[in-house]
């Protein structure tokens, strides 16, 4: 099988192993991620608070 990565799938009593084409191009890079699915929101970045910083004397 070509590349490094295969789908696996689930078809009846069968289990399905799909070769993954990986992406050669930033276009082809880019149209892949489009068709990833959106991530959950328990997976979102928590807010941060923007604290500034304190000075400190180095010398």
């Amino acid at each position: 099988m070509p590349g490094d990565r295969v789908l696996i799938r689930r078809d009846g009593d069968k289990l399905v192993l799909e070769p993954v084409k990986t992406p050669s191009t930033l276009k082809e890079l880019l149209m892949a991620w489009c068709e990833e699915p959106q991530l959950p929101s328990e997976d979102d970045f928590p807010d941060i608070q923007d604290v500034a910083a304190r000075p400190e004397d180095i010398l």
